[in-house]
C-alpha cells in the first residue's frame, strides 16, 4: 500500500503549482533586484552604525508576531451546564414572562 505522498506524487499536479508559484513570485524578484542596489549603500551604513538598532527592530518584530501568532491559536471554548439561566436573563424573552 503507498503513502499519500507516493500516489500524489505520481499525479502531474505538481509542475503546475510550481510553474504557476515561480510565474507569481518571479516579478517580485526583478522588482527586487532592480531596486535593492539603489538601496543597498544606506543600508550597510545603516547597519554599520547603528546594529543595535536593527537588532531591536527585527527582535520587536519578531516577537510582535510570535505573540500574534500564539494569541489566534486559542480557541474559543464553550461551557455546556445543565443550569437553568438566570430569570433576570429571561425577563426580555417571552418565554421567561409565562414561567
Amino acid at each position: 500500500m503507498e503513502s499519500i505522498i507516493q500516489q500524489l506524487g505520481h499525479l502531474d499536479i505538481f509542475p503546475v503549482f510550481t510553474h504557476s508559484l515561480s510565474a507569481i513570485a518571479q516579478p517580485f524578484v526583478h522588482s527586487f533586484q532592480s531596486v535593492a542596489p539603489s538601496f543597498l549603500p544606506s543600508m550597510k551604513s545603516l547597519i554599520s552604525s547603528e546594529p543595535g538598532l536593527v537588532g531591536g527592530m527585527i527582535f520587536v518584530l519578531l516577537s510582535y508576531s510570535f505573540l500574534v501568532l500564539v494569541q489566534n491559536s486559542k480557541k474559543a471554548r464553550v461551557v455546556v451546564t445543565n443550569k437553568k439561566p438566570s430569570p433576570i436573563y429571561r425577563e426580555g424573552f417571552p418565554s421567561g414572562q409565562n414561567n
